[in-house]
This record gives C-alpha cells, sequence and structure tokens, in this order.
C-alpha cells in the first residue's frame, strides 16, 4: 500500500473524521461544485534514508492535508480539524502492509478560498515509514 493510500485508510477508519465528511476524503484538490465539508490531501516531498549500505527503506515525507468547510460553517470546520489532528497526529502502526514509524502536525493556517467560497485550514504533517527496497 502506497503511503497516500496509508493516510486515506487512517482518516477513513477514524469515527469522528468520517461522521463529518463520510467517504470526502481524498488526494488532490476540492473540485468547484463537491460539497464539503472535506478532507484532500498530497505527499508534497518524500525523501529515502540511506546509510553507507545504501537505501535503507526509511522514508521521511510530508503530507499537506486541507480540512474544508462551507462559508457559514466555521464551527464545523474547526470541528473537523481537530478530528484530522487527534486522528494523524502522534500515529504510528501499520496500514494495509505500510509501516508508519511517526505522523507529527508541523503547521497549521487557515484561509477562505475565494474560488470555492471554503473556509479552508491547511495542515503540514511529517510521516516517516518503511518503503520496501
Amino acid at each position: 500500500m502506497s503511503i497516500e493510500s496509508a493516510i486515506k485508510a487512517i482518516l477513513s477508519a477514524d469515527a469522528e473524521v468520517v461522521a463529518l465528511v463520510a467517504d470526502r476524503i481524498r488526494p488532490g484538490k476540492l473540485g468547484d461544485n463537491e460539497p464539503s465539508p472535506a478532507v484532500v490531501y498530497e505527499i508534497s516531498d518524500e525523501v529515502q534514508n540511506t546509510d553507507l549500505s545504501g537505501a535503507d527503506g526509511v522514508v521521511f515525507g510530508a503530507v499537506e492535508l486541507e480540512c474544508l468547510a462551507d462559508d457559514g460553517d466555521y464551527a464545523t470546520l474547526i470541528t473537523l480539524k481537530e478530528a484530522v489532528i487527534s486522528c494523524l497526529h502522534g500515529f504510528s502502526g501499520t496500514i494495509g502492509g505500510t509501516t508508519v514509524r511517526l505522523i507529527e502536525l508541523t503547521d497549521s493556517e487557515p484561509f477562505f478560498d475565494q474560488a470555492l467560497q471554503k473556509h479552508v485550514k491547511s495542515l503540514e504533517f511529517t510521516v516517516t515509514y518503511e518503503r520496501e527496497v
């Protein structure tokens, strides 16, 4: 399983997140007419760890995630942001064969997407996981 699929599986297994977004957890961006609240994510950077014998299978990555809610539904956005952070921050375990060593929140920024007319909480996480070499 890819790290993208593992992130989605972790979020999709969390009852509080699913209660807020149903199945609206996807990679990429939210389309113009798609309903919210929703969560979108992207792996923005990955660096393969190496030692003197070469790649050891440990990968350090950055996950950019956005929680979105309609204009006028800021309270839901805050609840969703807190649920996502609670679900991901500090997570470690094996999901579908992918061993996640640790996920940590590193940044959080609010903004309003004028084009979508949605409130957004942008969250950035670092993820350390094992990839077969």
